[in-house]
């Protein structure tokens, strides 16, 4: 028996371990761009009405997503 732990499919969880892989043009909820920055909704919000993080992209009317080489280029340039 294995103790290794499968996130389900489409959460933050299995979304992070796979992040690395994604492509740039994927995209991604708003509790994995606050589980990348450690962050609560309220900041990441904040954050992009000051300009200091990409706007997402609205899908729909009640559906916003970041795309993955926006969120990949700010963390590359945080951390530089």
């Amino acid at each position: 028996m294995s103790n290794t732990f499968a996130a389900p499919a489409g959460s933050a969880r299995a979304t992070l371990e796979t992040f690395h892989v994604l492509p740039s043009d994927a995209r991604i909820k708003t509790e994995t761009v606050c589980t990348l920055l450690a962050c609560s909704r309220t900041t990441l919000w904040r954050r992009v009405k000051e300009g200091a993080f990409p706007a997402p992209m609205r899908e729909a009317s009640n559906v916003i997503r970041w795309r993955v080489g926006d969120v990949r280029k700010h963390l590359a340039s945080d951390a530089a």
